[in-house]
């Protein structure tokens, strides 16, 4: 799946944690901020093992996680920009890792991630063709989109900025 996929469910999954984060207790966003990087790199995994298609050339991926950072960065309030920080590093430390550092120093074919691996992927995708069709399985980008705005819609109370 595409890394803009991955952020913006970093940050869905931001404001979740920020709603359970008390008011009054600035520590407990370090803490939390240790578990959405652990959380949303199984998210990662989740969404690397659904269906999905590549709908995004790498450059337009890049160029679009790196304005939703930006946006989200600005949104944010700001008690919780190192949590969100946190959540979008954790969404995307898998494939920066995998997919950038590993593939450019190593030229045995060796993840990190086991989802990441062709075998593992592949045997979920024999799955998938039996059932759906290739050319519905950017379905599931737009399900991520969705789910990813209505987490963002009903936290945004705390999470978002009020201007």
């Amino acid at each position: 799946m595409n890394i803009t996929y991955h952020t913006m469910l970093g940050v869905a999954s931001d404001s979740v944690m920020a709603k359970i984060i008390p008011e009054e207790d600035n520590i407990k966003i370090y803490k939390t901020g240790t578990i959405g990087v652990g959380i949303n790199i199984l998210l990662h995994g989740i969404l690397d093992i659904l269906l999905h298609n590549y709908s995004l050339t790498m450059i337009k991926d890049g160029i679009i996680t790196l304005f939703l950072i930006a946006i989200a960065m600005f949104f944010v309030n700001n008690k919780y920009r190192l949590l969100t920080l946190c959540c979008v590093g954790g969404a995307i430390l898998p494939d920066v890792i995998d997919k950038i550092i590993i593939r450019n120093i190593s030229t045995v074919n060796f993840y990190v991630f086991p989802w990441h691996n062709a075998e593992i992927i592949n045997k979920f995708y024999l799955v998938y063709l039996k059932v759906i069709p290739i050319q519905y399985f950017w379905i599931t980008d737009i399900v991520v989109v969705g789910v990813s705005l209505l987490f963002l819609i009903l936290y945004r109370d705390k999470f978002i900025k009020s201007f």
